[in-house]
């Protein structure tokens, strides 16, 4: 899918982020930290952390979309990301961000843990 999405835009976009659907506790206003890191910075990469883990959303600047386009299989950008993380800026999210829906039950958890607060 990071595929398609590249090629879909690298006629015209600048950068991408790439988010995933199964984190529901990503936010806009992460992404748009994301974009203001990347216009501050200009880093090629510029990725998100949550505590030691490295996981979306991550911005890939242009330079990057021939290098995205060229890996086969579905984890193209996280190989991207191994490769570039020495040239990247980071963001720090805190850890409870990072939850993600796997199953069935993870959502029950979550929706438990949003009534509860």
């Amino acid at each position: 899918m990071v595929r398609r999405g590249v090629r879909h835009v690298a006629a015209t976009a600048d950068a991408i982020v790439v988010v995933l659907a199964d984190m529901p506790f990503v936010t806009a206003d992460m992404i748009a930290t994301l974009v203001a890191r990347y216009r501050e910075t200009a880093a090629p990469l510029v990725a998100s952390h949550y505590g030691g883990v490295q996981a979306p959303p991550t911005l890939y600047d242009r330079a990057l979309f021939a290098e995205l386009l060229s890996i086969p299989g579905e984890r193209c950008a996280k190989q991207v990301v191994r490769r570039h993380e020495q040239e990247a800026a980071l963001v720090a999210w805190p850890e409870t961000a990072l939850r993600d829906i796997d199953v069935p039950a993870d959502c029950e958890g979550i929706r438990a843990d949003l009534t509860k607060g």
